[in-house]
């Protein structure tokens, strides 16, 4: 893990990653390509597994420079 989640509790599924304890919704997937896209990487995986931790939560979602929390309708 990295020095930034050290001290952090996580569970490990069926990929070996670790599943950080206390999110809403997880998938754990194994590399099946990666692309060059300009100045990032885009990722593409196989889903080996996923879960939904709390439906009650809101999720927060990174937009248009700023965290901000989805609505619910």
């Amino acid at each position: 893990m990295n020095e930034e989640f050290e001290g952090v509790p996580y569970r490990t599924q069926v990929t070996g990653a670790p599943i950080l304890e206390g999110c809403i919704a997880w998938y754990d997937c194994r590399l099946n390509t990666s692309y060059y896209g300009g100045d990032h990487t885009v990722f593409v995986g196989h889903i080996e597994a996923i879960g939904l931790e709390d439906t009650s939560r809101r999720p927060l979602i990174y937009y248009a420079n700023r965290y901000t929390r989805l609505e619910r309708r």
